[in-house]
């Protein structure tokens, strides 16, 4: 989806808009903690890799939309302290992105 589109800011809205069309569908990565929770090892490490795999392209994603001056160069960098290591990390980091200078 981040990559779907010619310019970054465009794949970043796209994959925006795409999770807010599915928020209704359950999501088997928060399903799985809330029926098993977080002991499990070989959960845990599915879900390690995903979150890192989503937030390299991401990072990249909004890299890329701030060098064409699509996204403000302010977005921090980390996650804030209040989304560390939780679900909404992402989601919120990415909101951030919200402040485009042109489209």
């Amino acid at each position: 989806m981040l990559r779907s589109k010619q310019r970054a800011v465009d794949g970043i809205t796209a994959m925006i808009e795409r999770v807010v069309e599915r928020a209704q569908i359950a999501c088997l990565g928060v399903n799985s903690i809330c029926e098993f929770g977080q002991s499990p090892p070989e959960l845990n490490a599915l879900r390690h890799a995903s979150d890192n795999r989503l937030r390299k392209a991401a990072v990249e994603c909004i890299k890329q939309a701030q060098a064409e001056s699509d996204v403000e160069k302010s977005l921090r960098r980390k996650p804030s302290k209040e989304t560390s290591g939780k679900g909404l990390a992402l989601a919120k980091d990415l909101s951030r992105a919200a402040t485009i200078n042109a489209l």
